[in-house]
């Protein structure tokens, strides 16, 4: 369907503008392989346990066997770390590790 008039102009209306909103803190999505726990421990090791954004974190793990992820990464940052349960909010500050099945819904 050609929506442009016969001088070849756009006969939409041009879109309203909307407003931008700023999010109320960031979030940022890590994801490693198996073998990338030394890695992750690096990264957020450095991190400031006051950081103002949320940390995400997905590793290709066998979803058969229990993860140490989060008790290991506790250990190595300042931040707050935690194994995502179902209906768990994210959270500024927060490190939020896979959920124990694998799934992420």
């Amino acid at each position: 369907m050609n929506e442009r008039g016969a001088n070849g102009a756009s006969s939409l209306a041009p879109a309203a503008a909307v407003p931008a909103q700023r999010a109320a803190f960031d979030v940022v999505a890590i994801a490693s392989s198996a073998g990338g726990l030394a890695a992750l421990t690096r990264t957020l090791s450095g991190l400031p346990g006051d950081l103002p954004a949320a940390l995400l974190v997905v590793q290709h793990l066998d979803p058969r066997h229990r993860s140490l992820m989060a008790e290991i990464l506790s250990k190595r940052t300042e931040l707050l770390v935690k194994q995502a349960q179902e209906g768990d909010a994210v959270v500024a500050g927060t490190v939020t590790s896979r959920l124990p099945t694998g799934t992420c819904s």
